[in-house]
């Protein structure tokens, strides 16, 4: 089997995995690569697809999206989604967006440092200490930027949920 061959099945497997939400570090384990590595073949995949997307409009082999109604809500004026490759309304891929951001924000994220309990921990500690305990010296303690601590204790973007 050529070497080009191996590598494509590899790639092919790799967004498998991506798609069924296996954080990017377990696959770089499962095939001995590097976490950016298996970032940059699912980049080099999606650049393809709009690519071949683009290719195929202007080659009038399917319509454009915004001829078509929205397979969710039948609305007129849709977009392509390059997930599905089916026409959505703008509103419909928003919120998707939206879903998938929230999916992966916070300790779900595979580049995760901190945990719930690390979290409770922090605002215990700052609660009890107050000022004299700053988010640089928290951060430290747990390894990572002190606005992420920062924004962790207060509970705002991707710690909401704790």
């Amino acid at each position: 089997m050529s070497k080009e061959l191996t590598t494509h099945i590899r790639n092919q497997e790799i967004l498998q995995l991506v798609t069924h939400n296996v954080p990017y570090i377990k696959i770089a384990r499962i095939y001995n690569i590097s976490d950016t590595r298996v970032g940059q073949i699912v980049n080099a995949e999606k650049t393809a697809t709009y690519a071949y997307a683009g290719h195929l409009i202007m080659r009038r082999k399917i319509p454009p999206a915004s001829q078509l109604r929205c397979i969710d809500c039948g609305q007129w004026g849709a977009v392509y989604d390059f997930v599905r490759f089916e026409p959505v309304c703008r509103k419909d891929r928003n919120k998707k967006i939206v879903e998938r951001q929230e999916a992966i924000s916070g300790e779900s994220h595979h580049l995760h440092k901190l945990t719930k309990e690390i979290i409770e921990e922090a605002r215990f500690l700052r609660n009890k200490f107050g000022k004299k305990l700053t988010y640089q010296k928290l951060a430290a303690r747990y390894g990572v930027h002190y606005d992420t601590m920062r924004r962790a204790i207060l509970g705002k973007e991707n710690w909401k949920h704790i």
